[in-house]
Formats: structure tokens, C-alpha cells, sequence
């Protein structure tokens, strides 16, 4: 049997990368293969390439090693998704459950007139269940009609090349599932108690059931709805903080107007760094390996040896003289690398300075770092700056420049006093630059900004859907807290209209009416603020750097829950109030 699996090589030593080569070798020659594939001293006397494998079924999901041949899945992303479809099918299965059996005195008379005729309960069951399955079929066509515009807005969690195709025997027994899942869920209960109505109540229009028996479920329903849709509310809240949080935090260093370009070839990466400085739109150009914060990263152990040796593990970011002036990293003590040092002087940031010991950045300067058998001074230190996204803390860093490995270049647009147009003009020049250097590549940059939001792409997915979710929770509970409301007012006509005849003014029948939603409501906040504290606090224990769970949001939560369910049923409850009570007594 053949088996493809994925050759991961792990470059250590001076860096720590990844890249991929897939192999459709059988399985038994995979580890000859591998030597086939990765020679051990590939690269410069500095690195050591370590093969290893890596399963081909989990490429997609696992970001532990990036490659450019696969997109990467982001499975609590997808499990999210499912959740919510999940609870938005909940909401709407108690909505239908609600209003049925908010609504069965109405059809009270029509179970008395067939149990008299000899109807059994079985065939009351049957025939309310037949009801529910039809209204859930019409549900999943309406669906299917607007699955294909609804997967455009969420393009970016589906795979590129997945289609939807109704006629498949996994989409087929999934809907046929779903089908009847729904409408077991959404009829099992309506039927049950309308079928056990009795026939002598029933032809008087009574129900039959014990007032302990009324409303219990239905209200234990609404709460439920609300609860989900609290939780949905205080996660938006907090994602919207945290993503604010990520988009105004202070990273170290400048991005405003980077462009990042990615050559071909080392040695004439020096030319055309040397004409893009010729530019009059450009203010810095440095040759890189990577941007401070970037995908790519590099790690290594470098040693230092004062009164006991401390190695530390490291990362390292490689950049020419011009790296630090462009991204104006902030040097705190020492001096920037000198233009003619090629990885004979490092600058390290201050958690370094932390880690070897010393009180004062000052203290670091002259001092000897290790690795790999030689020695190299300290020249420099910066204050930190973030070298990875926020999910992780700042780790002790080092800048040097290896020209071997500084392929790159980063170029400092200038923008004070200039106009969008003037950028587009620099881009163009820069274009032209790398024409006359690499006539036969395509030229492509990518500003940092955007390499930067790339990092974050997971957390504004799982926004997307957080808002999305919370919309559509909000839509239809607010849809059945309408339906409830307007048969609650339908219920309570002629106590209403007693209560008018007896002296009652509007407000009091306004807040008689909405009273009992806004208990409902404040139960659901009490139930929903300990669960939302508990996920929103395990989903921000990923962030390195976030913001707290603050009090306010659940206040602001339960506020807006509040006002929204006050709006829903207030229309009703007005009407109800300003309705002429000789109307509803008229029969009396």
C-alpha cells in the first residue's frame, strides 16, 4: 500500500525554521528516501537539518509547520462554526415549541371534536408530528436555496476547492438527519400536549391543565434563549476588545509605511537595495531575512559565560546596519551594528539583558556571547518590541546580519506631507528598480501592516462568526419573544380591560405585560455572566498580552439584552394598554 507523507525538515542551530517536500514513496523507504530528499550539511557551516515526518492528513490542520503548497484549517474555527449551527437550531426548535404550545388553546376545540369522533392519541401525535415534519422540509428547502449565497460570507473559513453538492449520499443522509432531528426536537413536545387535552374540557375550549402546569416550559425556554444569546452578546464584546486591543498596542517598532519584498537571488539583492535608495520617495532601505514581527522566525541557544554560564534559547532576527533606523527600534544603550559588520557584533533587546543577569541594559555592553564555538560582543541593546503576535510573550532576542541569509528588503515609504497618489508613484519606481535588476521575475511586495493582520487572521475569523452568531441568536429569539408577547396580550384581554374599567393606567398595564419577560431576561443574565466569564477568560489565556475580563461588559451585556427584549415586546404590551376595554368586555 502506498503511502504520501510529508518530509518535515527542521532547521536548528542558528535558526529554527520549517519547510516541506511531500514524498509518495512507500512507506518502508521513507527514511531512506528522507536522505535522498535533505543532505544533513545543506545550507552554511552554521545550520543542521533535521528530518522528520509529518502525517499527510494532518498538513491541513496543523500550523506547527507552514509551507505554500496547502492552507492551513483553523480547527477551533470550524468547531466553533458547528457549535454555533448547533445553538442558532436550538433557538429556533424552542421558538417553534413555544409558540405551538403557546398557541394550542386555540386548537383546543378541534382535539375535542376528533377524540369524540374516536381519534386515539397515537393518531393526534402523528398528525401533529406530520405537521412539524412538513413546516421542517419547507425550513431545509428554503435553506438549501440560500446555501450558495451564504457560503460567500464565510469564504474565508472554507477550503479553496471544496464544493456543495446537494446530491451526494453524505449531504443526502446528513439532511435526511437533520430533517428529522428538528422535527422530532421541535414537535415531540407541542404534540404530546396537545394530543392530551380532554375531549369534554377540550369542546369548551379549556385545556385542561393544572396552573403549575402553565408556562413552565416556555418560560424555561425563553431563558435558555436568552442565556445563549447573552453569551453570544458578552463574546462579541470581548473579542471586539481584544482584537482593539491587538490593533492599537504599542509592538516596539515602526510598521507605517513598510514594504516588504521578497528576491530571487542574495548577491543582487545588494544592487537593487543600492537603487531603491536612490529613490526620492524612499527614506531607509535595509536588507533582511524577516521584519521584527513576522510568520517566519528563528530560534537558536547561545551561551554566556560570566560567573556561571547562562544558555539561553533565542531569537534571532537578521537585518543589515539600516534595520534598526527602519523600523526605529529604540536603542536604549550601546550603538546600532556598524555598516561593515557582518555577524561579528550583536544587539540584543532587553528581556535578553533580563535573562543573562543584569540590572542596567548599560551593564550588557562588551560583554561576550557564544555560539558555536566563537564569540561574539554585545554592541548594542533595544528595548523590546514584539517578535511574534501577541499570543506569545516577548522572548530574548539578538539582531545581527548575515549577508548570506539577507535575501530581503524592507523599504521605509516617506509619507509626511504626501498623498496617496505619491505612494502609488513610489511603488511604481520601486517596480521599475526591480525590473532593471530581475527583468525575468514578477515583482510582488506585501505591505507589513498586512503581514502583521495575517497573524491575526484566526482571531478575526472566530470574530466574524462570534458577530455573525450573535445577530442571527438575536433575530430569532426577539422574533419568538414577539410571537409569545402578542399571544400573551391576546390571552390577557379582558383582564386588561377590567383592569382599565377599575382605574389602571397605561404604564401599569405596560409594565404588568413586560414584567415577566424582564424576570425571564434577568434570570438568563445570571445564568449566562458565570459561563461567559469562564470561556471568554479560556479563550484570552492564548493572548501573551490581553485585556482583562471587566465587569462592565456583563452590565453592558445584560443591558442591551434588556432593551432588546423591552423593544421586542413593548409594541404589543402599548397596544395591549391604549386597546378600548368596552371591546374586550363586550362579550362578557
Amino acid at each position: 500500500m502506498e503511502r504520501h507523507l510529508v518530509l518535515v525538515a527542521n532547521v536548528r542551530e542558528v535558526g529554527k525554521g520549517h519547510f516541506a517536500r511531500r514524498s509518495r514513496r512507500p512507506s518502508g523507504y521513507v527514511w531512506q528516501g528522507t536522505q535522498e530528499q535533505f543532505n544533513p550539511n545543506q545550507g552554511t557551516g552554521d545550520f543542521r537539518i533535521v528530518p522528520s515526518l509529518q502525517p499527510l492528513s494532518d498538513v491541513h490542520f496543523n500550523h506547527q509547520y507552514q509551507d505554500n503548497y496547502s492552507r492551513k484549517a483553523h480547527l477551533p474555527s470550524l468547531y466553533g462554526m458547528m457549535v454555533v449551527a448547533v445553538f442558532i437550531l436550538l433557538i429556533a426548535a424552542i421558538n417553534f415549541i413555544n409558540l405551538a404550545t403557546a398557541q394550542s388553546v386555540q386548537r383546543t376545540r378541534e382535539v375535542g371534536m376528533r377524540k369524540v369522533l374516536g381519534g386515539s392519541r397515537q393518531s393526534l401525535i402523528a398528525q401533529f408530528m406530520s405537521e412539524t415534519l412538513i413546516l421542517t422540509i419547507l425550513a431545509v428547502g428554503l435553506a438549501l436555496l440560500l446555501t450558495r449565497p451564504m457560503l460567500s460570507a464565510f469564504e474565508s473559513f472554507i477550503p479553496r476547492g471544496l464544493s456543495f453538492s446537494v446530491f451526494t449520499p453524505n449531504i443526502l443522509l446528513f439532511l435526511l438527519a437533520i430533517t428529522l432531528t428538528t422535527a422530532l426536537l421541535s414537535g415531540l413536545y407541542p404534540s404530546w400536549v396537545l394530543s392530551a387535552y380532554r375531549p369534554a374540557q377540550a369542546l369548551k375550549g379549556q385545556t385542561g391543565l393544572l396552573g403549575n402546569q402553565k408556562g413552565y416550559l416556555r418560560k424555561g425556554l425563553i431563558v435558555f434563549q436568552f442565556t445563549v444569546s447573552l453569551l453570544f452578546i458578552i463574546g462579541t464584546i470581548m473579542v471586539g476588545r481584544q482584537l482593539s486591543y491587538i490593533r492599537n498596542k504599542d509592538l516596539g517598532f515602526s510598521t507605517d509605511a513598510v514594504v516588504l519584498i521578497n528576491t530571487p537571488q542574495v548577491d543582487k539583492s545588494d544592487v537593487l537595495a543600492q537603487q531603491l535608495r536612490q529613490l526620492t520617495g524612499v527614506t531607509h532601505v535595509a536588507k533582511q531575512w524577516s521584519a521584527p514581527m513576522s510568520e517566519g522566525y528563528m530560534l537558536t541557544k547561545m551561551t554566556y559565560r560570566g560567573a556561571k554560564a547562562i544558555e539561553t534559547e533565542v531569537s534571532a532576527k537578521i537585518g543589515d546596519e539600516n534595520y534598526i533606523p527602519l523600523y526605529q527600534l529604540r536603542v536604549v544603550a550601546g550603538r546600532n551594528m556598524m555598516p561593515t559588520d557582518t555577524l561579528r557584533e550583536l544587539v540584543i533587546n532587553q528581556t535578553y539583558v533580563k535573562a543573562l543577569g543584569f540590572k542596567q541594559p548599560a551593564e550588557a555592553i562588551g560583554k561576550l556571547l557564544s555560539f558555536n564555538g566563537r564569540d561574539y560582543p554585545i554592541a548594542g541593546v533595544v528595548a523590546d518590541f514584539h517578535e511574534n503576535s501577541l499570543h506569545a510573550p516577548i522572548r530574548p532576542t539578538f539582531i545581527a546580519y548575515m549577508p548570506g541569509m539577507s535575501k530581503d528588503i524592507a523599504v521605509k515609504l516617506a509619507t509626511k506631507g504626501k498623498q496617496v497618489s505619491d505612494v502609488r508613484t513610489s511603488l511604481a519606481a520601486i517596480e521599475d528598480a526591480w525590473q532593471t535588476v530581475y527583468p525575468d521575475k514578477e515583482f510582488s511586495y506585501t505591505f507589513l501592516d498586512d503581514s502583521i493582520a495575517r497573524l491575526y487572521e484566526s482571531d478575526q475569523k472566530i470574530a466574524r462568526l462570534v458577530n455573525t452568531a450573535t445577530a442571527i441568536a438575536i433575530l430569532i429569539s426577539c422574533m419568538g419573544l414577539f410571537g409569545l408577547a402578542t399571544f400573551t396580550a391576546q390571552q390577557r384581554t379582558k383582564e386588561i380591560g377590567v383592569r382599565k374599567v377599575l382605574g389602571a393606567s397605561v404604564v401599569s398595564i405596560i409594565t404588568l405585560l413586560s414584567a415577566d419577560f424582564v424576570k425571564l431576561v434577568f434570570i438568563a443574565f445570571l445564568i449566562a455572566s458565570p459561563i461567559a466569564w469562564w470561556i471568554t477568560g479560556k479563550w484570552l489565556e492564548e493572548f501573551a498580552y490581553r485585556v482583562d475580563v471587566a465587569w462592565w461588559v456583563f452590565i453592558l451585556a445584560g443591558v442591551l439584552a434588556m432593551g432588546i427584549a423591552l423593544l421586542t415586546v413593548s409594541f404589543q404590551s402599548v397596544k395591549a394598554a391604549l386597546m378600548n376595554p368596552v371591546k374586550s368586555l363586550r362579550s362578557e
